[in-house]
């Protein structure tokens, strides 16, 4: 069941994500046509600027489908519909937060692949091949410097992008969670102030519970050598540790309201 929300997610709102996906690839052409006539200045700027209108569309619509999908589909009157088929809260949820996950992922993707088509050129392929022949003749000395490399630097790597995937699974949770606590019954005449305010309200005690835990923990380090590469790690792993553990905690209080707390509109 949980295949079918996440299917029904991704169609309800590929078609907004794929037509602002299409206008950015065409905004980048233009604008990489546009080098080719630098005495156009006018024809430049406009492109430029029409691409950066597009990349604070698609922050602006992403940020705006995770609320905007988790409020309508669930707290409008297609909750009442939502709510009545056999499916447990903790899927819906799930369903929400994957989907938002995606086209995160997605539009970071296509944000790489729309900047390289603005800009490249002969210039740029022809250094990305003579950075790959390179890559080639020193494929041998590029294998021993791996070789040399301690497991903890790849591990900070690796718990480096886990913190920050990690921090984004909070950030979304702490939408739902605020959204849901401005649909309970007590703040049904004050629901926009009340998600408004619990976001501000969880955020600080949030933070204030991070300060805590972290402590002295970026003071002991001071250059990249491998014992501030260990303390590195600490850092990231704790800091995974806490963003899945407020996770969690925001996933259960979400589930918990939408189970016996709320009050659809």
């Amino acid at each position: 069941m949980l295949r079918k929300l996440l299917k029904y997610e991704m169609k309800a709102t590929r078609r907004v994500f794929f037509a602002l996906y299409g206008a950015m690839f065409a905004a980048a052409v233009l604008m990489n046509i546009s080098m080719y006539f630098p005495y156009i200045n006018a024809f430049k700027v406009t492109t430029f600027f029409v691409m950066f209108a597009l990349f604070v569309a698609l922050a602006v619509l992403t940020l705006m489908t995770i609320v905007k999908r988790f409020k309508d589909n669930l707290f409008s009157d297609e909750g009442y519909l939502m709510f009545t088929i056999p499916v447990s809260t903790e899927k819906l949820i799930l369903s929400k937060l994957i989907s938002a996950l995606i086209w995160t992922a997605l539009s970071c993707i296509v944000t790489l692949l729309v900047i390289f088509t603005a800009f490249v050129n002969k210039e740029v392929i022809s250094g990305i091949r003579d950075f790959f022949a390179y890559f080639n003749e020193m494929y041998a000395q590029i294998l021993l410097y791996i070789g040399e490399i301690k497991g903890e630097h790849i591990l900070a790597v690796v718990l480096f992008l886990l913190s920050i995937f990690s921090q984004y699974i909070y950030s979304v949770l702490l939408i739902y969670t605020s959204l849901s606590i401005g649909q309970t019954a007590i703040f049904s005449k004050r629901r926009g102030m009340a998600s408004f305010g619990a976001f501000i309200g969880i955020s600080i005690v949030a933070s204030l519970l991070t300060r805590s835990v972290f402590g002295n923990l970026f003071g002991s380090i001071t250059t990249f050598s491998l014992a501030d590469i260990i303390a590195f790690n600490s850092i990231f792993g704790t800091a995974v540790l806490v963003n899945l553990s407020l996770s969690a905690i925001l996933f259960y209080a979400t589930n918990y309201i939408l189970k016996y707390r709320l009050n659809i509109e």
